[in-house]
């Protein structure tokens, strides 16, 4: 028995959409009353608690009487900009509330725990050799990355001490059907969705190269980490492919053509945008197998086809 926290959100109700087509069995731990699509198209196939990170009762009463045998959290404060000016609840959530996660675990017997951590943990590219692999020294230059920095060395230490299996996953730049916030890298939600409903929108720093990765490939990269027998490493980065931001925008021009998309050129260096992604693939076998253009033609057909019901 799986517990998804945030499991009703972007990455969540995919990550639960592919456990079910695994058979796995699913409970759903969010505060959220749940939006995506495919999350309501999963109703009556999995239990949805009600609570919040903070809750440590309710957490702790959830696994116990679900006799959860494994985690995978996904429950964050994610607005990173937001987080900027909210410091002490993004860190009560995004830290204390992975600990509450941690904990619970180890008091109930939980066999592994699965989390999101990020590429936000690296810095600017001038302080890395590329391509950044996991060994690379973290140098956040957000709360956000920070506080994933402190997850990671938290999952570590219960892993070493109490022998919680725990699997940290750092997606790159994440697109695709059900992201509902636009956050830090707002890019890779408005480009799409501005397009599809005829809003112009203004691309900043275009040149930015990116590693892209779609929703249904970091699921199934969760889902490697759910199932892999023995792991030698603990932190993962997920990558699939590089363009910048202006050859996304060109490509979502050639499938809309009435975009009203407005390209600003620079934005070089601002994070490192070469990861090695060979950890993951050789540890839990995760190969993306969704190329950009298909993945981005995938996620505009969805966008067109809501939009055409809400109609």
């Amino acid at each position: 028995m799986f517990l998804v926290t945030g499991g009703s959100g972007f990455i969540g109700s995919q990550v639960v959409r592919a456990l079910l087509a695994k058979g796995g069995r699913v409970v759903v731990y969010d505060r959220e009353t749940p939006k995506s699509t495919p999350w309501k198209l999963m109703a009556g196939k999995i239990e949805h608690v009600k609570g919040d990170l903070m809750d440590w009762e309710r957490l702790l009463e959830t696994i116990r009487n679900h006799k959860i045998e494994a985690i995978v959290h996904l429950a964050y404060y994610r607005d990173i900009v937001e987080q900027e000016k909210r410091p002490l609840k993004a860190t009560q959530v995004n830290c204390l509330g992975f600990n509450q996660v941690l904990e619970v675990a180890r008091l109930s017997g939980v066999k592994r725990v699965v989390w999101s951590s990020s590429t936000a943990v690296y810095g600017l590219p001038s302080l890395y050799t590329e391509p950044v692999n996991e060994d690379a020294p973290p140098q956040p230059a957000t709360l956000y990355g920070a506080c994933k920095v402190y997850d990671e060395y938290l999952a570590r230490h219960y892993t070493r001490q109490f022998g919680l299996e725990t699997i940290g996953l750092r997606p790159a730049i994440v697109y695709g059907e059900g992201r509902w916030y636009s956050g830090h890298s707002s890019f890779a939600r408005d480009l799409f969705v501005n397009a599809v409903t005829d809003q112009p929108m203004v691309i900043q720093e275009a040149d930015r190269r990116i590693n892209w990765i779609h929703v249904k490939d970091v699921a199934q990269a969760f889902i490697k980490a759910c199932y892999v027998e023995r792991v030698e490493h603990h932190i993962f980065n997920l990558v699939a492919e590089m363009a910048s931001i202006r050859q996304v925008a060109e490509i979502v021009r050639e499938r809309v053509p009435a975009a009203k998309i407005e390209i600003k050129g620079g934005g070089e260096g601002i994070r490192p945008v070469q990861l090695d992604g060979s950890r993951a693939r050789d540890e839990l076998d995760f190969e993306p197998t969704l190329g950009l253009r298909e993945g981005i033609a995938e996620y505009l057909e969805i966008l067109q086809r809501e939009l055409i019901l809400l109609r």
